[in-house]
């Protein structure tokens, strides 16, 4: 079995290849996101008139991923030719796409250099292969443009500006139409500021070390990525700090 490498025309989920997220990806934590594969089949075979098969394997999921799934082999289809070789048949089975091609014998032996039997034959077929994933959203850790860092999943820490940051966040949901967690909001200081001449100063001095919660909502897409744009910071279900536009 041959493992190709696969483009993917929407490339929904950026991160290193690993193993799918260990919890069940559905409609409440995840999106429907379209791929197509853009590999092609090489099926070789000896004599007129025999078959040989190609396999090609989708990608392991990203990270944040689930595995492919309604896959829909558009092309090549049964009947599909390329010189005198015909596609007899094609089979989906979990990750992997098998062709099985036929060189006609007629035709083969027409144009064969030697023994029709001991003919090698080769064709190539461009595919058109959909396929679907689900993807969870990100988010960027990072809210200070110039240390920006790529978009997370389920981050344990996220940094509004140099001072302020919400630590140790544990996720109740995350991936979906909408993300909450909480975690305990840390203040650095603000250097050359008080609270005379720093209005908001005196209400993050309160809320330091207090435990807060963190929503995030507005899924987009930015760059490819599916990203949480609007993140909400609040105490006791009143909101401290609203950033929008985080694309």
């Amino acid at each position: 079995m041959r493992r190709a490498a696969l483009a993917l025309t929407l490339a929904g989920a950026l991160g290193l290849i690993g193993p799918a997220a260990a919890q069940k990806l559905g409609k409440s934590n995840s999106f429907r996101q379209e791929f197509r594969s853009t590999d092609r089949f090489d099926v070789r075979g000896v004599g007129c008139g025999n078959s040989s098969s190609d396999t090609i394997t989708l990608p392991p999921p990203l990270k944040g991923t689930s595995p492919a799934y309604d896959i829909r082999v558009r092309s090549p289809v049964v009947g599909s030719e390329s010189g005198y070789v015909r596609v007899t048949a094609v089979a989906v089975k979990d990750q992997s796409i098998t062709i099985t091609a036929t060189a006609e014998a007629v035709r083969c032996a027409a144009e064969a250099s030697g023994p029709p039997a001991e003919e090698g034959w080769q064709a190539d077929f461009s595919p058109d292969i959909r396929y679907a994933r689900r993807v969870q959203a990100r988010v960027d850790p990072v809210l200070v443009f110039d240390q920006a860092k790529p978009p997370a999943l389920r981050p344990r820490r996220l940094r509004f500006n140099p001072n302020e940051t919400v630590r140790g966040i544990r996720w109740k949901r995350f991936g979906g139409r909408t993300a909450r967690g909480a975690g305990t909001y840390r203040l650095n200081g603000y250097p050359g500021c008080n609270p005379q001449r720093c209005p908001g100063l005196r209400e993050a001095l309160r809320l330091n070390r207090r435990r807060m919660t963190v929503t995030l909502s507005r899924v987009k897409r930015c760059g490819g990525v599916l990203k949480y744009t609007r993140l909400r910071l609040s105490y006791r279900g009143k909101s401290y700090q609203r950033f929008k536009g985080l694309c």
